[in-house]
């Protein structure tokens, strides 16, 4: 190490040897566009001179149109608090990776990263002096902490990503204070600031963190600010924050158990020209502090996602007085009963009647989305650490309560039987998983239970019935904790007799024959008819269009890798640092998470 630190003060020393006879005004200005220069710096020890001239040369104007790497190793076995000469050095190197960020190229690559250790007690000098410009002239800034759970030190992570002006931080704040002091060092003035995303997540919950976030972060903004995002699970106050006149959208996660109407009244009054509001949270509640406080009919989207309805207050449901203030103005109402336990019906049938009315249904290895044109609802299927509907009498059970009363009494009243007049499109998908859990080693007759429930579904306006299986893959929980083992492989698809999906349909579903103009049976790896052909051509007299394939549905694999993902026990242990997609086999995997403006844009793809 004290070799390679020597070399890098030499190649150090070299470069501003060569600064100094060779201007770098004159050594890149006349660089063309296509023309970028990649600069490496890698310094495993790092010393005061080494840091000092590196922050002065990377901070070169002349270096616009350059595409500069610089990285930064900081060795450390003992905690700094009490070694001034160790602070300074980190001190130093926080000054080399915000100077990374100074270019002012338009779109800059400027990836920093941190490995070490730092003492944050000069932090809030150091953003403050060098994180002026970058903020100045900062159109979009995104700012990440994560708290995790370590023992004895404090390990700082800094990495930036391709868009300008992104600056994120992944950090072990484990003090009230610690975190006032870190925030309060953001209060910049941004001029041009468009949109604000922020991210505190803390994997701990018997930490007793608290930051009042957008007091301290937005409290430097001017009125451009547009877009306000803010993520994580630490408790946040809602208090502080001035007034945005532009501000159009605020997508908010926060960590209470609970908030009322009258603090997301206080919200909208700051925000005149809101449009899109996303709230996460555990229940809201209903505050009659102010019965004429209407503000939210202006809203134009509302993601609500609630983990918990209350069964007992079916008077004052809090989801229908929201609801009845932002109908039919708003555009998206979205409600999440992702953590309502095994079985989420129960809340369902609480939700306002319009909730209950969807036109698409997708049950897709134990999770259940129901849409509409305002709303989405999604619940899950299944115990925490299930396995998503592997088990044949899982399944029956599944079907049984989405078909029959405990899913749409709120509506049924004193009917024979349930009713879905708008559902257009019912899409239902398993996992063709055999093990010995399962008590048939092949998927046929899964339909059969099914189709022998005393009650049908009213479906008039019923037009696609998309049937199927969907491969687990690697997020296969029986696969994941090597209980068992698979017999059969999930990629191989499944087996079903063309007799069984056609008895469910006659006997479970009342529906118009001349709407229903497509039945769609995907993943399907082999016929398990006795006389196929006649059951073929039995199933076809039921519709328009009749469509067997062994291909996978990719629009529903991917909805329940999303949600089964969520539900795991490794969610729960990776840093959520990316959204909202999901990619197989990509490293950390993300947590999912839907934003108000990607349902809108999406919306129209379920349907």
């Amino acid at each position: 190490s004290r070799a390679i630190a020597s070399l890098s003060r030499t190649l150090l020393y070299s470069l501003r040897a060569s600064a100094a006879s060779v201007p770098l005004s004159t050594r890149f200005i006349d660089c063309p566009d296509r023309v970028f220069l990649r600069i490496m710096l890698y310094l495993p020890v790092v010393d005061r001179i080494a840091v000092s001239y590196a922050c002065k040369l990377l901070r070169a104007r002349s270096l616009a149109m350059a595409e500069l790497w610089s990285k930064v190793a900081i060795r450390t076995s003992d905690p700094i608090y009490n070694d001034r000469r160790a602070a300074m050095l980190q001190s130093r190197a926080a000054q080399l990776a915000t100077a990374c960020t100074l270019l002012r190229r338009r779109h800059p690559t400027l990836p920093t990263v941190f490995f070490g250790s730092m003492d944050i007690s000069n932090w809030s000098q150091t953003m403050t002096q060098l994180m002026g410009t970058v903020v100045e002239h900062a159109t979009f800034l995104c700012l990440h902490a994560f708290v995790l759970r370590l023992p004895a030190r404090f390990d700082l992570h800094l990495a930036t990503t391709d868009i300008p002006g992104l600056y994120t931080l992944l950090r072990s704040l484990p003090q009230k204070k610690e975190w006032t002091r870190f925030f309060g060092s953001f209060m910049l003035p941004a001029p041009h600031l468009e949109t604000l995303q922020v991210a505190a997540w803390t994997f701990d919950s018997r930490r007793p963190n608290a930051a009042v976030l957008p007091q301290h972060l937005l409290g430097g903004v001017s009125n451009a600010l547009k877009r306000v995002i803010l993520r994580g699970n630490l408790p946040l106050s809602l208090g502080g924050y001035p007034a945005f006149s532009s501000l159009t959208m605020f997508d908010w996660i926060p960590s209470p158990a609970k908030i009322s109407t009258h603090e997301i009244d206080d919200i909208l009054l700051h925000m005149p020209l809101l449009e899109v509001l996303g709230l996460r949270i555990k229940r809201l509640i209903e505050d009659r502090r102010d019965p004429n406080a209407r503000v939210h009919r202006r809203l134009r989207s509302v993601l609500l996602e609630l983990y918990h309805i209350d069964r007992e207050d079916r008077i004052t449901l809090p989801v229908r007085h929201f609801q009845e203030c932002t109908l039919p103005e708003t555009r998206y109402i979205s409600v999440d009963l992702a953590w309502g336990g095994s079985n989420p019906f129960d809340s369902w049938k609480d939700l306002p009647e319009p909730l209950c009315t969807p036109e698409s249904i997708q049950i897709v290895n134990g999770q259940l989305f129901a849409y509409g044109l305002q709303w989405r609802v999604v619940a899950p299927c299944y115990v925490r650490l299930s396995p998503p509907l592997t088990d044949l009498a899982m399944f029956e059970r599944l079907v049984e309560l989405t078909l029959q009363e405990l899913l749409w009494e709120c509506n049924s009243g004193t009917a024979p039987f349930p009713r879905a007049p708008c559902l257009r499109r019912l899409c239902i998908e398993i996992f063709p998983c055999s093990g010995f859990w399962r008590s048939h080693e092949e998927t046929e007759g899964i339909f059969v239970a099914a189709a022998l429930i005393d009650t049908p579904w009213l479906t008039p306006a019923l037009e696609h019935l998309e049937l199927g299986f969907s491969p687990a893959g690697i997020t296969c929980f029986r696969a994941a904790h090597h209980l068992g083992g698979c017999t059969v492989s999930c990629h191989e698809g499944g087996v079903l007799a063309m007799s069984d999906v056609s008895l469910f349909v006659r006997s479970s579903l009342v529906f118009d024959r001349n709407r229903l103009k497509r039945i769609s049976l995907t993943g399907v790896r082999a016929i398990a008819d006795d006389e196929p052909g006649m059951a073929y051509l039995d199933l076809e007299s039921l519709t328009d269009e009749l469509e067997i394939t062994s291909k996978w549905s990719d629009e529903l694999v991917d909805l329940g890798r999303k949600w089964q993902w969520r539900l795991s026990e490794d969610a729960e242990a990776s840093a959520p640092t990316a959204e909202p997609e999901f990619r197989p086999g990509a490293g950390t995997r993300p947590l999912p998470v839907f934003t108000a403006e990607s349902l809108l844009n999406d919306a129209s793809r379920y349907f």
